[in-house]
C-alpha cells in the first residue's frame, strides 16, 4: 500500500494566505495548524489565497 500523505508546507503558503495576519491561536489558523499532513497535497487545510 502506498503512503499518500504529504507534509504541509506552511512556510511556503502562509505568507500568501488571506489569514496571514491572524495569530496562530485564532481561527482558522489554529485549525489549519492542527493538520501538519494531508493526503495528496502539501497545501494547508484552511488555505485561502490572498487576492
Amino acid at each position: 500500500m502506498e503512503n499518500r500523505e504529504q507534509f504541509v508546507e506552511f512556510d511556503r503558503y502562509c505568507k500568501t494566505c488571506q489569514h496571514e495576519k491572524l495569530a496562530e491561536t485564532d481561527s482558522p489558523c489554529d485549525e489549519c495548524l492542527e493538520h501538519p499532513v494531508n493526503t495528496d497535497s502539501n497545501i494547508p487545510f484552511c488555505y485561502e489565497r490572498r487576492t
